[in-house]
C-alpha cells in the first residue's frame, strides 16, 4: 500500500477518536493587546485591564476570533503527523461552524481537544478532514470554544 495511502487508511480508523490534546497554554494581556491593534478591535473587555477588574468576568477576556486563530496551533499540537513533504500537504480550508460559549480570561490556562470527525474523500489526491476543536480553561464549566475545522490534505 503507497504510504499516502496508509496516512489517509489511519484517519480513516480514528474517525470519532479525539486525535490529541494540547499542552496547556494561556493568553497573555500584551498577546491581546496586540491582537486589537493589529485587527484595530481595541474593547475594553479585552484591553483594559482596570475595566476587567470590575467588569463581568473580573478580568479582560480575549477576542473570540484570537482564540479561533489558535486552530492551526492546536491541530498541529494535538499530535496530528501531517506535514508539507514532497507528497503532500495540509491546507485551513476554512470552518463548518464556531461557537464561543464561554469568555476565554486572560493568563488563565487552558487546553484544548481535536476529535477527528470524518475523511472525506474530494477526488483525486484530496482529502478534507472534519475535525471538532474544543477549548476548555481552568474553572469554566463551560467550554470556551467549540469549532468545526476542515483540513484539506492535498497529495502532489
Amino acid at each position: 500500500m503507497h504510504e499516502i495511502e496508509q496516512i489517509i487508511e489511519g484517519y480513516k480508523a480514528k474517525i470519532g477518536e479525539v486525535l490529541g490534546v494540547t499542552e496547556e497554554f494561556s493568553i497573555r494581556q500584551s498577546e491581546i493587546d496586540v491582537f486589537g491593534a493589529v485587527t484595530q478591535n481595541i474593547d475594553p473587555m479585552h484591553n483594559d485591564p482596570e475595566w476587567g477588574k470590575d467588569g463581568p468576568w473580573g478580568s479582560t477576556i480575549a477576542h473570540g476570533l484570537f482564540l479561533l486563530s489558535y486552530a492551526g496551533k492546536f491541530w498541529k499540537e494535538s499530535g496530528v503527523p501531517i506535514y508539507t513533504t514532497d507528497k503532500m500537504y495540509s491546507l485551513n480550508y476554512g470552518f463548518n461552524r464556531v461557537r464561543f460559549i464561554s469568555p476565554f480570561l486572560v493568563d488563565v490556562p487552558a487546553r484544548a481537544t481535536v476529535r477527528l470527525l470524518d475523511v472525506e474523500d474530494k477526488g483525486p489526491g484530496r482529502y478534507l478532514l472534519p475535525s471538532e476543536i474544543t477549548v476548555n480553561q481552568e474553572g469554566s464549566d463551560k467550554p470556551n470554544m467549540v469549532a468545526e475545522l476542515l483540513v484539506m490534505i492535498v497529495c502532489t
